[in-house]
């Protein structure tokens, strides 16, 4: 059974993980929203204006009037520079995690330490039973950032998703066990 707890925030030693507010919207455009080089491997594309983030925010905001909705901003120094979020599958008891951050902000361990910080409440305080992540094939870095998490690699679907361009692009997917999260943590 899960607990859920909805987009509270989280702590790490440089990071604040919290929810979006509308005077975000600016950094969210400007640091990653509208960079191609954020968005080259994502679902969606860069936001061509303002009016995309700003639309964005308030869909967000609708959502976290519910408990089995996460979806945090990546704060460092008061600043916004990225987002983590989890889809929920309430029958298998698991969630589906993506996360983007800005370019400026690359090779730096942020994103490890949010992914970290989010598997940790997802599984210890939410009770989920695995938690799950999928990469494009050519962007390796953000596979290693699940391994860093204690992720494992399941395997590739290939041709399995239609990329922007609209080609079918090989996706890997990657999932930790709460039983693997437990034996990490010394439980």
């Amino acid at each position: 059974m899960l607990n859920h707890t909805g987009t509270v925030e989280i702590r790490t030693s440089r990071l604040l993980l919290r929810r979006c507010m509308q005077e975000d919207v600016l950094s969210m455009y400007e640091n990653w929203q509208k960079d191609p080089q954020v968005t080259k491997y994502l679902t969606w594309g860069p936001y061509e204006n303002l009016e995309q983030a700003q639309a964005y925010a308030a869909k967000l905001s609708l959502g976290f009037e519910r408990a089995d909705f996460y979806d945090w901003l990546i704060v460092l120094d008061d600043l916004p520079i990225g987002a983590i979020g989890a889809i929920v599958d309430e029958k298998n008891e698991a969630a589906q995690v993506g996360y983007c951050l800005g370019t400026h902000w690359w090779g730096q361990g942020i994103m490890t330490e949010a992914l970290s910080a989010v598997l940790d409440h997802l599984i210890g305080n939410v009770g989920f039973q695995r938690v799950y992540a999928r990469h494009h094939v050519e962007n390796a870095a953000s596979g290693r950032v699940m391994e860093k998490c204690g992720m494992q690699y399941e395997g590739t679907l290939r041709k399995s998703e239609r990329m922007k361009d609209g080609t079918l692009g090989d996706v890997a997917y990657h999932s930790i066990l709460r039983e693997e999260w437990l034996a990490r943590h010394g439980a």
